[in-house]
């Protein structure tokens, strides 16, 4: 009986994208066991390879925009989907572009992104923003300039705000945003629900991963605390009360206040967009994963995306670079059939980086054997 497996895996951040995991688990399967039927989706949670995971939809498009820091040029690809068009925060001001450091996370922008935006505004009616990944905490403001928008100081003077220089907003006016941007339907999507500012907000819970010390994680969120009360008497939204306005930096709470963003779960988003119900209907393995498995993985990334959209009579396994003892319990009391760790020693990660493919392909071999292909 022919066997019939799905892959849709995350990237393996830092060593693979999701592209090159599926095509290293493929060609594994295939080699055991020729007869297999074998589908892959190249998938992503509002992250990095947000972009790639719409190329079969679209066509590619590069674009030379600012990168983390303002005066810094990078060059960003986006999906042209004709009507549509699919951009990500990773490509313009992902946190594998910076050294992560106290002055990186105070001093970096999302502008990038707002230039991706209007090039993809000039022709799309409807874009796709990948929140993920990003090295910034500028509660979108950058972004926001690019589009059209000006901040101003108490002096009046107007400037772009970073992380550092949130507290200086005095006044935004939103009337020169561009036309395009403000007809065009925007859609954020992102893995988590975090608020803008506070305990749980975008400074607190991210701020450390993109270099902030405790101190700098203070005045990222008391920056983030005054921009929301400035939209707050200026635009009457408060952005606490909005599940995800903390996504990147606060990027999802600032393009939703001022350019009336909408914020979905990303890899709902995505699983829907690539037909992800209709190619698992008759998979009997379903395989999925990504490079660190732990406690978030199963708060809206794509592993916990992948399980909830699967048919109950397919096995889902995950495949993780490095997998914590709680998170594979608590991987298979959720209802996955098994979990392999690709990288079996504690090694530092330039080392976890140089055999990765070459690991990936031993894990499979394993899962294979255990299944009897």
């Amino acid at each position: 009986m022919t066997r019939r497996f799905l892959i849709a895996c995350d990237s393996f951040k830092g060593t693979m994208s999701s592209r090159e995991v599926a095509d290293i688990l493929s060609k594994t399967i295939l080699e055991k066991a020729p007869d297999a039927q074998v589908d892959s989706l190249v998938i992503a949670d509002g992250g990095e390879n947000t972009v790639e995971a719409f190329l079969n939809k679209g066509k590619p498009v590069k674009a030379t925009v600012t990168g983390p820091y303002i005066f810094q040029k990078t060059v960003a690809t986006y999906a042209d989907l004709q009507d549509s068009a699919v951009i990500e925060t990773a490509s313009a001001a992902g946190l594998p572009m910076v050294d992560p450091s106290p002055d990186s996370v105070l001093d970096t922008t999302t502008f990038g992104l707002g230039e991706l935006l209007l090039k993809a505004g000039r022709k799309a009616s409807k874009i796709l923003i990948g929140l993920g990944g990003s090295c910034t905490t500028d509660g979108g403001c950058g972004a926001l300039c690019a589009a059209g928008a000006r901040f101003y100081d108490e002096a009046g003077s107007s400037f772009i705000p970073t992380g550092r220089t949130l507290k200086n907003i005095h006044h935004i006016d939103v009337g020169a945003i561009e036309p395009s941007i403000r007809k065009a339907e925007l859609v954020c999507i992102c893995d988590v629900t975090n608020p803008f500012f506070g305990e749980n907000g975008a400074a607190r819970v991210f701020g450390p991963q993109k270099g902030a010390d405790p101190a700098t994680v203070e005045k990222l969120d008391e920056g983030l605390r005054h921009l929301a009360n400035i939209i707050s008497k200026q635009l009457g939204i408060d952005l606490q009360k909005l599940p995800g306005a903390g996504a990147a930096g606060g990027l999802g709470g600032g393009l939703a206040s001022v350019l009336g963003a909408r914020l979905e779960s990303g890899i709902d988003t995505i699983l829907s967009l690539c037909g992800f119900d209709a190619k698992a209907m008759d998979a009997d393995w379903i395989i999925t994963g990504e490079g660190r498995l732990d406690s978030q993985s199963f708060q809206g990334k794509a592993i916990s995306g992948v399980l909830s959209h699967s048919p109950k009579k397919a096995k889902v396994v995950i495949f993780a670079g490095k997998a914590e003892p709680a998170s594979v319990q608590q991987a298979l009391s959720s209802g996955f059939y098994a979990v392999y760790r690709t990288s079996l020693k504690e090694r530092p990660f330039e080392e976890i980086r140089k055999t990765a493919k070459a690991d990936l392909r031993e894990a499979c071999l394993r899962f294979i054997k255990d299944i009897g292909l």
